[in-house]
């Protein structure tokens, strides 16, 4: 199944991580393999052993794919708060006019008169009900977002106020 949403990742890393990966693995196996089932019990101590040795074995292999999901995860997350940000800046330059005039230099040019009063119509148009889906359909993306927007909208406030 392919992870992609936060959730599925979520979800993934959850069942990976878990202190009972390998009593789970060993219950899943016997339920869908009648016949290991069936061998387990019968020769408890063979399998009990053969388990350890394909534990020790893969434990590893499992500890570094829990380290590509968290990776990826991570990956996730900052390629949504990079479209947060776009989409915010796209959003604030469609309000407000730029500051800088042409012919001027340097940060000059990215200055943005901010009035506060238009923080809510902000909010609306990048985390409101109906925009923010155009930037995550899953839940917990959407959550992202939103943190994602409260970020960018306050070092933004505080960039133009230091100004």
């Amino acid at each position: 199944m392919p992870l992609t949403t936060l959730t599925d990742y979520d979800k993934s890393l959850t069942f990976y991580s878990s202190s009972n990966f390998w009593k789970t693995f060993d219950t899943t196996v016997c339920r869908q393999e009648e016949a290991i089932g069936l061998l387990k019990e019968f020769c408890i101590n063979p399998y009990m052993k053969a388990l350890r040795s394909f534990e020790g074995e893969n434990e590893k292999k499992r500890q570094t794919y829990i380290q590509e999901l968290k990776a990826k995860k991570q990956a996730r997350v900052d390629e949504i708060g990079k479209r947060t940000e776009l989409r915010a800046k796209n959003v604030i330059s469609s309000f407000v006019p730029q500051g800088g005039q042409q012919g001027s230099q340097g940060d000059e040019d990215d200055f943005v008169f901010f009035d506060f009063a238009y923080h809510k119509d902000y909010y609306d148009q990048v985390c409101g009900v109906g925009s923010i889906d155009q930037l995550a359909t899953d839940v917990s993306e959407q959550e992202i977002v939103r943190r994602q927007y409260a970020c960018f909208i306050a070092r933004h406030s505080h960039e133009q106020m230091m100004r």
